[in-house]
């Protein structure tokens, strides 16, 4: 089976696949922010979450921006 894409189309799932992963981000965020006592690993996980989801939004805002519509 052979499957043949073109760029904008590639371009389409890369962006979509993008902003799921954005929105499951800030769903991890959220949940570790609504707990009042949270183990060390998750204060470590929520400041990661964070850092990706600030890279997140700049990724977005640059490769939403330049695709072909």
């Amino acid at each position: 089976m052979k499957i043949e894409l073109t760029d904008d189309q590639i371009d389409e799932v890369v962006l979509f696949e993008m902003m799921r992963h954005s929105e499951l981000l800030k769903s991890n965020v959220a949940s570790l922010k609504r707990k009042r006592r949270r183990e060390k690993y998750e204060n470590e996980d929520l400041k990661r979450f964070q850092e990706v989801l600030s890279a997140m939004k700049v990724m977005l805002g640059y490769y939403g921006s330049h695709l072909k519509r």
